[in-house]
């Protein structure tokens, strides 16, 4: 009789620590989508605009630098250019200018 009670006991506290678990798993999921729903609406808002003469960082990839070199690249606009509704920068560093024309999404 007792070896049943300890059962019902076991199966009780399983059932409820499921419960918990699944509670706590939807709190967690519903507050994650909701934090990252009002991320992307505030970094829609924030539409970045650069002007010539702005300094900007450009973030350097792990295989084109050492350990020792920095993530981000310090450079300057010194030309923008619209092509096709979108604005294209050419930028210098301090060893000079950068062939490629840079659009907003590569710098950031």
């Amino acid at each position: 009789m007792e070896e049943a009670f300890y059962s019902k006991v076991n199966a009780y506290i399983k059932a409820l620590n499921q419960q918990i678990h699944e509670e706590a798993q939807e709190a967690y999921l519903n507050n994650a989508h909701t934090q990252l729903t009002r991320y992307m609406s505030r970094s829609a808002k924030r539409k970045r605009i650069y002007a010539v003469g702005d300094i900007v960082g450009l973030n350097v990839a792990g295989v084109d630098r050492t350990n020792t070199s920095s993530t981000i690249l310090p450079c300057k606009i010194v030309h923008s250019n619209n092509q096709n509704g979108e604005t294209l920068y050419t930028v210098t560093t301090k060893n000079g200018i950068i062939k490629d024309k840079l659009s907003i999404f590569n710098v950031p």
